[in-house]
């Protein structure tokens, strides 16, 4: 089956950073099965400067007809504090979508968005227009307040209310609720049982041509190297008196990169000083994709935090040592989305935040093995980004 699908994400390439993956993702592979996608997003050049604190934003969206032509559509909105978010986007979404759909003879909306609050156009949208509508929740909203309850919108009550009624409405008017992680959709099913039918769940996952560089253009190295590209968690005591336990019969390092003065990975570092692990760890910095895949490949374990009690948390950086193949170390809950996806390899390992005892003993057992792949072919075929959109239009061409 075949048709004309309206793609509605705040971040798209050229813009976006990591929010822009997944829907960009979708994008490429759409018209290998017969899906021609439309693209609703910020111009990439103010997608940076909408998440400014000093930006006065007048401009709105574009629409881009991938891959041969883009067309933008600027459409005016007045500066508001950016603390309400997307609720300034809500009401020019729900206008604006319609008149999208009409002219461009659209046969699907798929509509993705950070939290959350330009998600109930959908609401004004299937008013106006028949046409399947899919939301995709990248994240869990606020169904469950222990998971982002240092979020200040979640400490707030009248935020809170107005989120869980946005999350109502979204919930009602949408064909198909789209979830990342079979644990997200268990939960949602559980809290909205009325609308069970509507919960599906697309993995994020992984595109190979995303990771063709080879390993070999860098030099090999003596030691053991554990990568960690990304933020650290404010829950890594454990894995430091673990790291602290092995390493007295093991040459390690831990290869981070990424933002060194975020507040939890400075931490971790102080830490470490304090434990004298500091000349364990290798502090890269910052550094572009493909520089991050190249140490990927040639590391030896790739390391994984998620939030301490968030079952549905699964990190970006799964995906990335799933698609280089390397065996993994993750903390993480027991039985959560993390596990559960690591579970099929050969060479994945989970251990809980706070058994000093666990992280210690799997880490090493992979330092015992030496294994040289995460194993499981199969397992991480499931994951690549051409076959997530392949589930994707199965869920189009169901609604319609």
């Amino acid at each position: 089956m075949t048709g004309n699908v309206l793609i509605v994400s705040r971040y798209f390439p050229p813009g976006g950073g990591v929010g822009a993956f997944r829907s960009a993702k979708f994008v490429k592979y759409l018209p290998e099965y017969g899906w021609k996608p439309y693209v609703v997003s910020l111009p990439h050049e103010r997608q940076k400067q909408f998440v400014a604190d000093d930006v006065n934003h007048n401009q709105y969206a574009s629409i881009a007809d991938i891959p041969e032509e883009r067309i933008y559509v600027d459409v005016p909105i007045s500066s508001i504090d950016r603390s309400l978010g997307d609720t300034r986007r809500l009401p020019i979404l729900a206008k604006k979508i319609p008149e999208l759909v009409e002219e461009y003879d659209i046969d699907a909306v798929y509509q993705t968005a950070p939290p959350f609050y330009s998600l109930p156009a959908v609401a004004w949208v299937k008013r106006r227009v028949d046409v399947p509508y899919f939301v995709d929740f990248r994240d869990p909203w606020y169904i469950n307040d222990d998971i982002f309850s240092s979020i200040k919108s979640v400490k707030n009550p009248i935020w809170r209310w107005v989120n869980q009624k946005a999350e109502q409405i979204v919930v009602k008017y949408a064909d198909k609720v789209i979830l990342n992680t079979p644990e997200m959709e268990a939960l949602y099913s559980s809290t909205y049982p009325e609308y069970v039918d509507s919960f599906t769940t697309i993995t994020n996952g992984y595109d190979p041509d995303d990771y063709t560089v080879s390993p070999s253009s860098i030099d090999e190295a003596d030691e053991t190297r554990i990568i960690y590209p990304g933020r650290f968690r404010d829950n890594t005591n454990g894995l430091l008196k673990a790291l602290k336990a092995v390493s007295d019969s093991n040459d390690i390092t831990l290869l981070h990169f990424g933002d060194k003065n975020r507040k939890h990975t400075r931490a971790f570092f102080e830490q470490a000083q304090r434990m004298d692990l500091d000349e364990l760890i290798d502090k890269r910095g910052y550094a572009d994709f493909p520089t991050v895949v190249k140490n990927i490949k040639n590391s030896d374990i790739g390391l994984i935090i998620t939030r301490k009690n968030d079952p549905t948390h699964v990190p970006a950086k799964t995906y990335d040592y799933i698609a280089c193949d390397i065996p993994v170390l993750a903390i993480t809950p027991e039985g959560g989305a993390l596990a559960q996806i690591l579970e099929p390899f050969d060479h994945a390992y989970t251990a809980n935040h706070d058994d000093v005892t666990e992280i210690t003993s799997r880490l090493e057992k992979l330092l015992d093995l030496a294994p040289d792949e995460l194993g499981s072919d199969s397992s991480r075929d499931q994951y690549t980004r051409k076959q997530l959109t392949r589930e994707l239009t199965s869920v189009f061409n169901e609604c319609r």
